[in-house]
């Protein structure tokens, strides 16, 4: 068993690599694993080869709390950087199995890496009926008695998006706490804080389930995006800034298809031992 680690835009992700054992039978040891290591990160992915026709590798998702995740695009992000420096096979792109769908996922420049996904058609999102354009807006009453309007939408992973002209001051953590224990959201959801700059860039901070606030998350960058796609904000090519750099994000409607483009850095291997 090979354990990886590494970082998209400060996003820290395990990679843990075994072609004998069942990982997801033994989540909780390689979970206590990393906590007795105490090793610091947002999600540990379990990573297995295939003998698949049209797929090469499988993943499992787990949130930093051990509960599982159906996406994560900064994780496919560093599995492309992580095939490129393990894989004895010269190609450049992978598809890879999830629970959801597929990631094809590549190398481009130095450092630099490619996540596509086809959009869920799922309409159901926590037990929502989403609207035919794969939205829904929410309006849900906060502990303090703050009314917030969020808009739902699937991306694989349950995400609502708040647009503000001002994010910094918005109380993150506490929002997105209170928004695990809603009845709206029995599977908990990821929240993002929206500030649009202009059609083609905007601004997040992220509460991710299961995490907690994080310095990056690219399906909560997609999610964002989208959101502003089917409401007319913003372009179908767009930058997505956070504290630690910049996701870029591009939507093919033609084909339902979006795409992620950021850097990762490789953190080093984890011993066992």
């Amino acid at each position: 068993m090979k354990i990886n680690k590494y970082s998209s835009l400060g996003n820290d992700i395990i990679l843990v690599q075994s072609s004998k054992q069942d990982l997801v039978a033994n989540s909780s040891t390689i979970h206590k694993l990393l906590m007795n290591k105490n090793i610091k990160y947002d999600q540990w992915i379990s990573v297995k080869a295939l003998v698949d026709t049209q797929n090469n590798f499988g993943v499992t998702i787990f949130n930093q709390d051990g509960s599982s995740a159906e996406n994560c695009m900064n994780g496919a992000l560093c599995l492309a950087k992580h095939l490129e420096k393990t894989s004895k096979d010269l190609k450049k792109e992978f598809n890879i199995k999830t629970v959801f769908g597929q990631w094809i996922i590549r190398s481009l420049k130095k450092d630099s890496y490619s996540v596509k996904m086809k959009l869920p058609n799922a309409t159901i999102l926590n037990q929502r009926t989403l609207e035919k354009n794969g939205l829904d807006q929410c309006n849900i009453s906060l502990s303090n008695n703050t009314n917030i309007n969020l808009s739902l939408i699937n991306m694989g992973n349950p995400h609502a998006v708040f647009f503000s002209k001002d994010i910094k001051s918005i109380p993150l953590i506490s929002w997105g706490e209170d928004l695990q224990q809603s009845k709206y959201f029995p599977n908990g959801v990821n929240l993002s804080l929206a500030v649009i700059k202009n059609r083609k860039q905007l601004h997040l901070r992220i509460y991710e389930r299961g995490v907690g606030e994080t310095k990056s998350c690219g399906s909560a960058a997609c999610a964002s995006v989208m959101t502003g796609i089917r409401n007319g904000y913003l372009d179908h090519k767009v930058s997505v800034v956070f504290k630690n750099g910049t996701l870029n994000i591009s939507y093919d409607q033609n084909k339902n298809m979006i795409e992620v483009i950021g850097s990762v850095d490789d953190l080093g291997e984890i011993c066992t031992d």
